[in-house]
């Protein structure tokens, strides 16, 4: 049962519990381009400005607009997109942890471990460990 149960766990990544998307419909094309646009490139670097710029908004434009959307930061959201590959990685078993972790998007595993850890409540070998016990 205990190996069901980390299956069926997942990472939540979106709205943090009790919170509503505060949006308009004009504004629904937008964010789903914007999600669209960070799933098709989280392994690459996504720069503010860059990402501000491809939705004709400033910098700090487009961080308000994000935030008071989504009730994260852009940056929030992309790690927390780049650590829920990750998981998606180590759970098929086919990549390591440090191979998860670039092919995610992170080009530092320090800083990767960090991120995953404060997300997922466990490292990343732990994450990987739950899994192989449920294998064998």
């Amino acid at each position: 049962m205990n190996c069901i149960s980390k299956e069926n766990q997942n990472i939540t990544i979106g709205l943090r519990q009790n919170e509503e998307l505060n949006f308009e419909d004009k504004d629904l094309h937008k964010l789903d381009s914007i999600f669209e646009f960070i799933l098709s490139n989280y392994k690459k670097r996504i720069l503010l400005t860059e990402i501000a710029l491809r939705f004709n908004m400033t910098s700090s434009s487009f961080s308000r607009f994000f935030k008071s959307r989504t009730k994260k930061t852009f940056s929030e959201y992309l790690i927390e997109t780049r650590i829920k590959k990750a998981c998606e990685l180590i759970k098929i078993g086919n990549h390591n942890v440090t191979e998860s972790s670039y092919d995610s998007g992170f080009t530092n595993i320090s800083n990767f471990h960090r991120h995953f850890k404060k997300i997922v409540g466990m490292t990343p070998t732990q994450y990987k460990e739950s899994f192989q016990l449920c294998i064998r």
